[in-house]
């Protein structure tokens, strides 16, 4: 069997899938069929043990974005527990899944945030073949040139959350 594609979920995947199963996190979604979450079934998809087709990629800015969201008093206010919890699950899962977490390349330039130059260098840093995020921004900062069709002709895509899911639930559905 071949090793599973490298992907990195952005920071509103990381933080949305936080609130299935809040506390736990012991179980997403497995992925088919879909659930009513969108980012807790992106999590189910790398996270499930018995089928390996997706490598979780993270870095450590990555992470700490995303405990900073959740720590946030003015967005969830989680105490500071139960954050590195849930943020410890995410290395497991990433682990698990035959990825791991890294530091980020530096591959674009000041004037993308911060968040989105985190997502991208992780994206290089793994030679991830997806980046999911429902970020605007992270779509239009791509380091590589979009085509008329929508699609780099190389490099890694970036995709939305839905469509992720949808589509791996579709080809697990065939098999």
């Amino acid at each position: 069997m071949s090793a599973p594609a490298g992907v990195v979920f952005d920071t509103d995947v990381l933080v949305g899938a936080s609130l299935h199963d809040v506390g736990t996190w012991r179980r997403w979604p497995s992925i088919p069929p879909i659930s009513p979450s969108r980012y807790a079934d992106c999590l189910g998809i790398v996270g499930d043990p018995f089928i390996d087709d997706w490598a979780l990629w993270l870095s450590f800015g990555l992470l700490e974005l995303a405990a900073s969201d959740l720590a946030d008093p003015s967005r969830h206010g989680w105490d500071h527990r139960m954050v590195e919890r849930y943020v410890q699950r995410l290395v497991e899962v990433a682990t698990d899944s035959g990825g791991g977490i890294l530091t980020a390349h530096k591959v674009l330039g000041p004037k993308a945030p911060d968040r989105v130059r985190e997502v991208w260098g992780t994206a290089v840093g793994a030679k991830a073949v997806l980046v999911v995020s429902d970020d605007d921004r992270t779509h239009r900062h791509s380091p590589w040139p979009v085509t008329k069709g929508g699609y780099a002709p190389y490099g890694t895509h970036a995709v939305r959350a839905d469509l992720f899911r949808t589509r791996v639930d579709a080809a697990r559905r065939v098999r």
